[in-house]
């Protein structure tokens, strides 16, 4: 009896651990996104584990590598070197949308612009830093030390997606006491369970439902009102970039991507009022920084071409991040934004 019982919990024991096997294995093309690991230089405050394979099924449908600094770099250019100092012309910072691992990793908007500056004929070498969970405030906090690790030798392209700023985070951005986006720690085990993709699908999904009630889409802050602090603020935080871009004798490029929303009628909307992005608009020209507004461009792709520039097949319509076309959009947007500053006498 004993026997029997113990061939029993064997077959119990071997099945369980081929079933989790079996799903392992089918996570690694359908949710295997790379681990964070810490970034000693400071240019972000976390950055992913160099070299890693990547895969994404839950939200749109995307593969690819993460380079050897730890980002999401796949170009490759005879002329382009390698990503390092003096070598990057462009340097892209923002959050996931930046970052672009929703799309595979030839189709992000880093990806796109160098080829349209090899096109071209400019050979500008475009880098990408882009990473989860920095707004544009965090941004802004690692910006000094960014330029210093890569020595960007023409423009700074950083992504906003809010048009306000609070007085507490101009003023811990200037004293540096803004406090960074940590990694959280865990026991050594766990450190070793999160590289299995199955237990990486298990664990977001644990924290999707702890936070549901807690975030909007990509957890972002839903957009302020334009006060007339808030716009003083943003403006100071504005001088403050510029200011550190300019000393590099680099030019500062903010780009928009709003949360896409739609209303019972079917029409586009944005977080952010019309008034509050010609506001922003205005004080970036008043400070010589070009910008990009990806709310016209998502609005226009909607209304003309019946085209929508977030979420995917497989989630909800303008949901979450952009998606191909909408990287296309940010691509031609940048792009378009160099060359006509560029074309000026």
């Amino acid at each position: 009896m004993a026997k029997r019982v113990l061939i029993w919990c064997t077959k119990v024991v071997a099945a369980g651990i081929t079933a989790f096997g079996i799903l392992a294995l089918f996570c690694v093309f359908y949710y295997n996104p790379p681990v964070h690991v810490a970034c000693e230089d400071g240019a972000t405050c976390y950055k992913r584990e160099p070299g890693s394979f990547w895969a994404r099924g839950t939200e749109g449908f995307a593969l690819g590598r993460i380079d050897e600094n730890g980002y999401n770099n796949s170009y490759e250019a005879g002329t382009a070197g390698e990503d390092k100092p003096g070598n990057i012309d462009i340097l892209m910072m923002g959050s996931s949308q930046t970052e672009g691992l929703y799309v595979d990793d030839d189709r992000c908007a880093s990806f796109l612009l160098n080829e349209k500056f090899e096109e071209d004929g400019s050979n500008y070498r475009v880098y990408n830093i882009g990473m989860s969970a920095h707004n544009v405030c965090q941004n802004a906090d690692n910006l000094k030390t960014a330029m210093s690790v890569y020595g960007p030798k023409r423009y700074v392209a950083m992504e906003i997606s809010q048009m306000y700023c609070e007085e507490w985070q101009y003023r811990a951005i200037v004293d540096g006491t803004y406090e960074e986006v940590v990694l959280q720690e865990y026991p050594e085990i766990l450190e070793f369970a999160q590289r299995i993709p199955y237990v990486k699908l298990l664990y977001q999904q644990y924290k999707n439902y702890q936070n549901q009630d807690l975030m909007g889409p990509l957890g972002t802050e839903s957009e302020n009102p334009a006060t007339a602090d808030g716009q003083q603020w943003m403006g100071a935080l504005l001088d403050y970039m510029n200011e550190q871009v300019r000393a590099q004798d680099c030019a500062l490029i903010m780009y928009y991507i709003p949360q896409v929303d739609f209303d019972g009628d079917g029409n586009i909307y944005f977080a952010a009022e019309d008034s509050s992005r010609e506001n922003f608009a205005a004080m970036c020209q008043e400070r010589g920084i070009l910008f990009v507004d990806m709310a016209d461009r998502l609005q226009q792709a909607y209304e003309e071409e019946y085209v929508v520039g977030a979420g995917f097949s497989n989630t909800t319509v303008g949901y979450g991040h952009l998606n191909e076309q909408g990287h296309d959009m940010l691509a031609e947007g940048i792009y378009e934004a160099i060359t006509g500053e560029e074309a000026k006498p």
